[in-house]
């Protein structure tokens, strides 16, 4: 059997960005990727209560691997985006989204996808995204945060967690999903 670590780096990571975009019980999440930071993130959100996480993929092998961790899965070449919104989140739209691809294609989706109000996480690099001038225009409806290093306080969290073990069930969804 495959030993899976969790990295203390990532997790603290995962822990500040749902922090940062106030997730709590009963939301719903869209992740666009399905990197060990999207996948961390929606764990952690399924952990915490999330009504629904829900993946993004771009294959039928990650849309078998994200449905294997008990996740559903959306592929936007397959699936109509409004089906999907209407059918997981009863109409309602996403609370928050983890945007992790920097692909065009993507926020376009997922301003389709997201509540009035909603925050979404941006994976912020070196270099400033291409479509943040298309974020200032819509500044009004959602709130946008972007995803960095983790805090202190994330940091703490994230030990404890290590620490006293509750990463068991994450490990072991992480495990069946390989």
């Amino acid at each position: 059997m495959k030993t899976t670590v969790i990295d203390r780096e990532l997790l603290a990571k995962a822990i500040y960005t749902l922090s940062r975009c106030d997730f709590r019980f009963g939301k719903y999440l869209f992740v666009t990727g399905t990197d060990p930071f999207s996948v961390l993130c929606g764990l952690l959100a399924r952990e915490s209560g999330a009504a629904a996480v829900v993946f993004c993929v771009d294959s039928a092998a990650e849309k078998q691997r994200m449905e294997r961790m008990g996740f559903t899965a959306y592929d936007p070449e397959l699936d109509e985006t409004a089906s999907i919104v209407r059918q997981v989140t009863n109409g309602r739209k996403f609370d928050v989204v983890i945007e992790t691809t920097g692909q065009l294609a993507a926020y376009e989706r997922l301003v389709q996808m997201v509540r009035r109000g909603a925050a979404v996480a941006l994976l912020v690099g070196a270099e400033r995204p291409f479509y943040f001038h298309i974020c200032d225009v819509i500044r009004d409806q959602i709130r946008f945060v972007g995803i960095r290093n983790a805090d202190e306080r994330s940091c703490r969290i994230a030990d404890d967690m290590i620490r006293t073990g509750k990463l068991g069930r994450m490990k072991q969804t992480v495990q069946n999903g390989v």
